[in-house]
């Protein structure tokens, strides 16, 4: 839901399948300020849509707050409820002054979304690892797998089976292997998470938790916003827009390494400020 020039909210905006919508905030319910902890609901004009947001967890930090979990219901008169999990922001991160002067870690203020991978990290590689390769079918996901995702990431990750996409693996060594699974497909980014397994797969998995950059606290989180794989150079680059036109959002690159208790270093900045 943006904000026009004068910091007036607007009407929201959501996309099923490829129908575009605008709904109106319509009522709220035992919202809890600053953290913003409560209901709320949107409405289609025609109130053929209706929209139930849930923020369970979210931390404010300056004018920004961020909803670490929360839950979205979408009701339509001609289709069955449909819930997900959601994350998100609450104003945009990563403003800074008029004259503030850009470090050398800050990406050209131009560019774009599928610009960042190519042209902002110049840091050290991670470990290498095998080439993709796309799995036939969601019942390829180990059980391990979906147990660790169930038991850890419950809120952070649906189930594979809701999903068209069925994932992807890696050789990681000769008796390990790492599994890329989706989470969830939005309008414009998805999610997924990573897992290690023995080769071939057992009772035992891991997930991998993403660490937050030196600056953000808070709890590690488990999935990656819309993530490539660069697999000769062991790095995972995750792109988490802010908004559809691409004009916020994080960029974060992460290296794997061979150290216990350590799987992931990461490097992080905004894509654009505004």
């Amino acid at each position: 839901m943006p904000y026009d020039g004068e910091g007036k909210p607007t009407q929201a905006r959501i996309e099923i399948g490829k129908e575009p919508l605008a709904l109106t905030e319509t009522a709220r319910g035992d919202i809890n300020l600053p953290s913003r902890l409560g209901y709320r609901l949107y409405s289609s004009d025609d109130d053929a849509t209706h929209v139930v947001l849930h923020i369970m967890e979210a931390s404010e930090e300056g004018s920004l707050v961020t909803v670490d979990r929360a839950r979205i219901i979408v009701v339509r008169e001609d289709l069955p409820p449909f819930v997900a999990s959601a994350k998100g922001v609450i104003g945009c991160p990563g403003s800074a002054s008029a004259d503030a002067t850009p470090s050398q870690t800050d990406p050209p203020a131009e560019s774009t979304p599928a610009a960042p991978a190519a042209l902002a990290y110049a840091g050290p590689d991670g470990l290498p690892i095998g080439a993709p390769k796309l799995l036939a079918s969601t019942q390829d996901v180990p059980a391990a797998v979906r147990k660790e995702i169930a038991t850890y990431a419950p809120d952070q990750c649906s189930d594979p089976e809701t999903l068209a996409y069925p994932g992807q693996r890696y050789q990681l060594s000769e008796s390990s292997i790492l599994w890329e699974v989706p989470c969830f497909l939005g309008a414009y980014q998805g999610s997924s998470v990573f897992a290690i397994t023995q080769d071939p797969p057992g009772d035992w998995a891991t997930l991998l938790t993403l660490p937050n950059p030196p600056a953000l606290e808070g709890e590690n989180n488990v999935q990656m916003m819309s993530a490539e794989v660069k697999p000769e150079r062991g790095l995972f680059i995750s792109t988490e827009l802010g908004s559809g036109g691409g004009d916020c959002g994080v960029y974060r690159v992460f290296r794997l390494m061979d150290a216990p208790g350590k799987p992931w270093n990461s490097s992080s900045w905004n894509i654009a400020k505004r």
